[in-house]
């Protein structure tokens, strides 16, 4: 292994790693090499929100800052924010039931990914199930 150590000249600046790797800055990036082989470091956070009718998924483009830019390099973390029940259910149902509320990325491109998600209900009173047919929420964060 190599000791940790930085270099800096009009070019460039480069800080080597212990493990052998390093990371490099200048006017086209920020770099990390490894084997030889850099990688671009593109940091971008994005949170959006996105409220559902009764579909089952829907496509999310992606910000025009990463659009494209950096393929399927990124991440999104989905969740739930808010559900409704619909189509005459009562309140008294609502306070019994268990409901499970699924949501997940699907597929991701490099200008768009798809969220998918699962709903249905169960009352556990009367020992019935119904599929939950209202909107959600769905939060997502990407990062790039």
């Amino acid at each position: 292994t190599t000791a940790n150590k930085a270099f800096h000249n009009n070019d460039y600046s480069r800080w080597q790693h212990s493990d052998g790797s390093y990371t490099q800055i200048n006017s086209g990036g920020l770099k990390r090499y490894v084997s030889g082989t850099g990688k671009s470091y593109f940091y971008y956070t994005h949170v959006g929100e996105v409220n559902t009718g009764s579909w089952d998924e829907v496509t999310i483009s992606l910000p025009t800052e990463i659009s494209g830019k950096v393929g399927t390099n990124y991440s999104v973390a989905v969740s739930i924010r808010w559900f409704n029940f619909e189509n005459g259910i009562d309140t008294s149902w609502i306070n019994v039931a268990v409901a499970q509320l699924c949501v997940y990325v699907d597929s991701k491109t490099s200008t768009s990914f798809k969220i998918s998600t699962f709903k249905t209900g169960i009352n556990v009173h009367e020992q019935a199930s119904s599929v939950i047919e209202g909107g959600m929420t769905i939060q997502y964060t990407i990062i790039a």
